[in-house]
């Protein structure tokens, strides 16, 4: 051999096989090892179709062109062919046509994939080369092996890529019956399988429903409706495993005399239903074949798969659109891994300014520009709780408007997918209201501290031209209802600090908050403070129970008549209603019915001075804390409140 021994030959083919690269680029390689070893000028595959030779690859020199198409009566392969062997090599061979090129050697060998004549393998040259012997025949039979499981890995490829690019089709379907006509359309014109079936699960009957055949076998009028009788098919469903039953006259009961289907091929489609293949000739399903038959079912799987999903997103969308137009305040729909809004409503679109496919696809920052780390944190607190509020938030609307806002948001999931559901409240009326108040607020306490400081400062000059007694008491009443007013105007300075000022979500573990309550009222009052232990639970309440308790005991504190007053503060967890209970007890002389009033009525009462502004305090705070105050008893040994706030749970 001109380029080496055999088993040089040999391990240079096995290695080219065993490598992955396309078919197009090892065919060439696999001609170049022939070239080698034979030592001839040109090595040549040819493809033969209806009396039509291609060359369809070449190495060498240019004795033969690529893609060149000729008669096969004009070439020295219709000579080979004639004489029915399977390799010859030629020395001299006579020339197929006067015009043809004079070749001292002709070298060639059938090339057959699938059981089929594909065309030629050919190694010539035009000076003579030494007789050939063993060595020379055995590389050429290596070669043949090589450039047939090549084509066959070729065809192979191209048929599995061919089955892949169905499932776009397949995608495509409108109905399962469309998904499932689509699939035998491909087991017909790709794997040439003419007797085909498609049985589909019905759910409610509990039975597999032919679907989808291809052809109408003799003897059967109509196909099966299958279920647990004991049929084949139902069995392979049930078990999801592939039955192949190659010849039927050897399965018992299988055998129909009148369809003559000798071989059958039953492949699961998930828990969809079944493809069913029959052929008239025993053995007619190769493994190959059977797995192409499997893929395709995959492939069906997953499309009826993402039909009856796409079903679903659409139920769900429906539902969330009915919600979206029956909702009352402005709502988007927040993709909640792009962070983009997908749907919306029309008070959505009247609130922020934008058509609708003006507000599709925005990304929710867009509308909050200088708050990007507040609104982060709101969509972190949606994703881990399901729900989340978020107050005061500024949006940008279309016109470039900043619009106070509250937000809500629920997470709901859609196919299996993320979505925030925001709610956006206008509270503009209510920003411009509280703005007014604050300032008429400070409007008012100004005058009301100014009026008071002339009153006295005339009362004062008035008292020193007094000598009637008479008329001393009575200038001693106007002082008093001067204090009185003083008093009232500090006092609702002090609320507006804690409650307007002060941030209303802040929570505190209760044995914080009882610590915090302790060193502040000791730290403010001469007070004999008893607070009893708490039981140790991390349970967080809202932080504004803490100005709660300091009212009640400030109250207790400065209304009686013992030097060092004793205040008794306990606090339990009624874990059954999530509730935390607070009772706060005095030893004074009791609460007077009109505070006892301001407390516990539903109705405003009349607040003739501070104390009454802070029990009103207590009452408005444990309301909007959707608690409740009590009074258990007020005598003249003293009284005992209890209060009942729900624990937050973070």
């Amino acid at each position: 051999m001109a380029g080496g021994s055999p088993d040089d030959c040999r391990r240079a083919a096995e290695a080219l096989m065993s490598r992955s690269d396309p078919v197009a680029e090892l065919l060439p390689e696999a001609l170049e090892l022939g070239l080698d070893g034979l030592g001839v000028a040109n090595a040549h595959l040819a493809r033969i179709e209806e009396e039509t030779h291609t060359v369809e690859a070449t190495v060498g020199e240019p004795m033969v062109e690529r893609d060149a198409a000729r008669p096969m009566d004009e070439t020295y392969c219709r000579q080979f062919l004639d004489s029915g062997e399977a390799m010859t090599m030629r020395q001299e061979p006579e020339p197929p046509t006067a015009d043809a090129p004079v070749l001292s050697c002709y070298y060639a060998t059938r090339i057959v994939v699938g059981g089929e004549l594909y065309g030629t393998l050919c190694f010539v040259d035009r000076e003579p080369r030494p007789s050939p012997g063993p060595d020379e025949r055995l590389l050429i039979e290596t070669l043949r092996h090589v450039v047939e499981a090549l084509l066959m890995r070729r065809d192979h490829q191209s048929l599995l890529r061919r089955l892949n690019e169905t499932m776009r089709s397949l995608l495509r379907a409108e109905t399962p019956a469309a998904a499932a006509e689509e699939t035998i359309e491909t087991l017909r014109t790709l794997l040439e399988l003419p007797m085909t079936g498609i049985w589909l699960y019905d759910d409610e009957r509990d039975v597999l429903v032919p679907t989808a055949t291809s052809t109408t076998l003799p003897g059967i009028d109509e196909p099966p409706v299958y279920d647990g009788s004991g049929s084949r098919s139902w069995e392979a469903f049930q078990r999801g495993v592939t039955d192949h039953i190659a010849d039927t006259e050897t399965e018992s009961g299988l055998h129909n005399d009148e369809t003559a289907v000798s071989s059958e091929l039953i492949v699961p489609i998930g828990d969809h239903g079944v493809i069913n293949v029959g052929d008239f000739e025993t053995g007619a399903f190769d493994r190959q074949t059977i797995q192409y038959v499997e893929l395709l079912a995959r492939n069906l799987a997953a499309a009826l798969d993402t039909f009856e999903h796409r079903q679903q997103l659409r139920r769900e969308r429906n539902r969330l659109r009915s919600y979206l137009e029956s909702s009352p305040q402005a709502t988007l729909i927040i993709d909640a891994t792009a962070d983009v809004v997908i749907d919306c409503n029309d008070r959505a679109t009247q609130l922020l300014g934008y058509e609708r496919g003006e507000l599709l696809g925005r990304e929710l920052r867009e509308f909050h520009t200088d708050e990007f780390d507040a609104i982060s944190s709101f969509k972190q607190r949606v994703k881990a709780d399901g729900t989340a509020t978020a107050e005061n938030v500024t949006y940008v609307t279309a016109s470039e408007e900043l619009l106070p806002v509250n937000l809500s948001g629920s997470l709901v999931g859609i196919d299996d997918e993320p979505y925030l559901l925001l709610g956006v409240q206008d509270i503009s009326d209510q920003k411009r209201e509280e703005q007014l108040n604050a300032v008429m607020n400070r409007v008012l306490r100004h005058n009301v501290q100014t009026d008071v400081n002339i009153i006295r400062g005339n009362a004062q000059l008035v008292r020193e031209q007094l000598t009637d007694p008479e008329s001393i008491e009575r200038l001693a009443t106007v002082e008093t209802r001067a204090g009185n007013l003083e008093e009232l105007s500090q006092k609702a300075r002090e609320i507006q600090q804690k409650v307007i000022n002060e941030p209303a979500r802040e929570t505190y573990p209760v044995s914080v908050l009882l610590s915090r309550l302790n060193s502040m009222l000791t730290g403010r009052y001469e007070v004999d403070l008893r607070i009893a232990p708490w039981d140790g639970t991390e349970t967080q309440v809202s932080a504004r129970l803490f100005t709660i308790l300091e009212e009640l005991c400030a109250n207790a504190i400065e209304h009686t008549d013992a030097d060092r007053p004793t205040i008794n503060v306990a606090a339990t967890y009624d874990e059954s209603a999530e509730m935390i209970e607070v009772w706060v007890a005095d030893r004074g002389s009791g609460m007077p019915d009109l505070e006892q009033e301001i407390i516990t009525t539903e109705r405003e009462t009349q607040l003739s001075h501070g104390q009454g502004l802070g029990l009103w305090l207590i009452r408005w705070l444990t309301m909007d804390l959707n608690g409740t105050v009590r009074i258990a008893w007020s005598d003249d040994a003293g009284t005992g409140i209890t209060v009942r706030v729900p624990e937050i749970v973070e």
